[in-house]
């Protein structure tokens, strides 16, 4: 613990960081703005929307029929063009070997939930407290399926966002020099988990990650070499560097649900390649089974929605058949990727995203992800895990140095997909052209508390410890349906939690 968190003395089992105020920390502007344009900062001051993308369904690929398709959807290309005999026959083995653990997952997941391993990393890991913060607090949108975009950043933000230095000093904000192995869990004031630092999964201790690390950094680099990229795709919003997208989104003009485009067969043949690497594969089990074992409730409506739109809409792609719940991926292939402060408003608002760096770089020195509502500077490490509500958070990362590489691996949801499920597989202007009086009433009464209820999936860490990681009492208790917004202040006062002692950090 102590290498965890150096100059931290822990007495009990929760580690407490003081309360940070992002709106006062964000105010100074003016003269901050001029500095910035003096100094040659470049900066955007407009609110950082989800990235455009084509709205356009991919051209029919011809498929090798003889090869069975997965219940998701054809792949970006067929897997086996252009393989000699004995390429296919290792292929087909090797497919038919991973569909077979697909499916015993998937069977033992039904019938047992998490791993026994599994369940006891999550109820060891190291909680810190965010005193001061409540998730209740964080922008969402007024429809409560997604988030809502902050009020413009200031451009002295802009200026100091890229020192490490200077937001520890002149933003104080709080560094956690997190090793990237152990697993942490952010709580608020309400005992609920906002965000999780994955670490490795407990069986690869050692070199065992490094090298899926070292793997996962050639199969990015791979992509990146064998790829070509538009302007729009190499330097947006998020900084300057190559990303891909693939999966599928709704919203923002899109009249239904539909994929990611990838446009050329070559940049489609690199896109498969990194789907089907086995390094790739097993950071997506990995982050997959982390928001199961921290975010059961929401992991289960992601699930659910998943399933449904898969297969209500045989258009649709996952990127991973049975194997992650999230509908969409964007690789930033850098080579340097670093993003300034922004909310990726689009995402669903109670649901998380997995973020997962690779490449060869200094973890002291650049790469931290800042999560600035939460007032925290993370040392974060190539191939650890981070799992947070990046609609809701406003955050950035360090710069790395100019000799080193860095990629990002992160999945993610649209808050639209949830809508359009809700909605009957329907858009907001169809479902009004067609509703009653008390149907329009009742989706004007459900707008408005679906945050509030929203909040009740967030998993307590009092429940996660004490074995119950699918919040099963709460649920027994009604609780899933009364607004924690409201009620909040009793239940802390009501049997499902037990107050515990709590750990200070010490002056």
């Amino acid at each position: 613990m102590a290498k965890l968190f150096p100059g931290f003395t822990l007495h009990a089992q929760k580690l407490q960081i003081v309360d940070f105020d992002l709106g006062l920390c964000l105010k100074d502007d003016g003269s901050r703005r001029a500095e910035a344009e003096e100094a040659g900062e470049t900066f955007d001051d407009g609110e950082f929307e989800f990235e455009e993308v084509e709205k356009v369904i991919p051209p029919p690929i011809t498929l090798d029929t003889s090869l069975p398709l997965s219940k998701s959807g054809p792949s970006l290309i067929p897997a086996t063009l252009n393989m000699s005999r004995l390429q296919r026959k290792k292929y087909d083995k090797n497919r038919k070997s991973r569909s077979a653990r697909q499916k015993n997952a998937l069977k033992r997941k039904n019938e047992q939930g998490l791993k026994d391993h599994a369940l006891r990393v999550a109820q060891h890991a190291t909680p810190v407290e965010l005193k001061g913060f409540s998730a209740a607090d964080l922008p969402v949108a007024s429809s409560g399926w997604a988030g809502n975009h902050r009020q413009k950043l200031p451009p002295g933000l802009q200026r100091v966002w890229k020192n490490l230095e200077l937001l520890r000093s002149a933003q104080s904000l709080q560094l956690l020099p997190w090793d990237g192995r152990a697993c942490v869990v952010l709580l608020d004031k309400k005992d609920r988990v906002v965000a999780v630092l994955g670490g490795i999964p407990p069986a690869s201790a050692g070199t065992g990650w490094d090298e899926n690390t070292t793997k996962l950094t050639e199969a990015m680099e791979a992509c990146y070499r064998h790829s070509t990229f538009t302007k729009h795709q190499t330097g947006g919003r998020r900084g300057q560097f190559a990303s891909r997208t693939v999966g599928y989104a709704y919203g923002n003009g899109r009249r239904m649900p539909l994929n990611y485009r990838v446009s050329g067969e070559a940049n489609q043949a690199a896109v498969q390649e990194l789907l089907e690497n086995p390094a790739v594969r097993r950071v997506v089990g990995f982050t997959n089974s982390l928001f199961n074992a921290f975010a059961h409730k929401i992991y289960q409506e992601y699930e659910a929605t998943n399933s449904e739109l898969l297969s209500h809409h045989p258009h649709l792609r996952s990127n991973f058949p049975e194997k992650t719940v999230f509908a969409a991926l964007t690789v930033n292939l850098g080579p340097r990727s670093f993003s300034p402060p922004h909310m990726d408003a689009d995402n669903g608002a109670a649901g998380w995203c997995t973020d997962t760096p690779a490449g060869n770089y200094d973890p002291d020195i650049g790469g931290h992800l800042v999560l600035w509502d939460l007032g925290l500077v993370i040392r974060f490490p190539p191939g650890s895990s981070i799992l947070f509500p990046s609609a809701l958070i406003t955050h950035s990362t360090l710069p790395i140095q100019e000799n080193e590489t860095r990629y990002a691996f992160i999945q993610y949801s649209s808050g639209g997909l949830f809508r359009w499920r809700a909605n009957g597989f329907r858009s907001d202007q169809d479902v009004q052209a067609t509703a009653s009086w008390e149907e329009k009433e009742r989706y004007k009464a459900e707008r408005a508390s679906r945050w509030k209820l929203a909040l009740q999936k967030f998993t307590r860490w009092n429940d996660l410890v004490q074995g119950d990681w699918q919040g099963k009492r709460r649920t027994e208790a009604g609780l899933d349906e009364v607004s924690d917004l409201t009620d909040s202040d009793n239940e802390e006062k009501s049997n499902l939690t037990t107050p515990r002692k709590k750990v200070r950090r010490q002056p």
